[in-house]
């Protein structure tokens, strides 16, 4: 979602936590979660070792 700035959405979060929670429960959505036990020495670590990938992606223009 390049472009868009979610609290200005904030007013919208029950209907998309209620959409999402229906995907989750149909099994048409997964949740991905990764637990790294530590501290702020092994911070680092656990980003990079992070099974789903991390991307900054540049907003495209039209």
């Amino acid at each position: 979602m390049a472009g868009v700035a979610a609290p200005a959405f904030a007013h919208r979060y029950p209907e998309a936590i209620a959409q999402m929670s229906h995907g989750l429960a149909a099994d048409r959505l997964t949740s991905v979660e990764d637990a790294v036990h530590g501290d702020m020495e092994t911070f680092p670590a656990a980003l990079t070792s992070s099974p789903v990938p991390v991307r900054a992606e540049q907003p495209t223009t039209d």
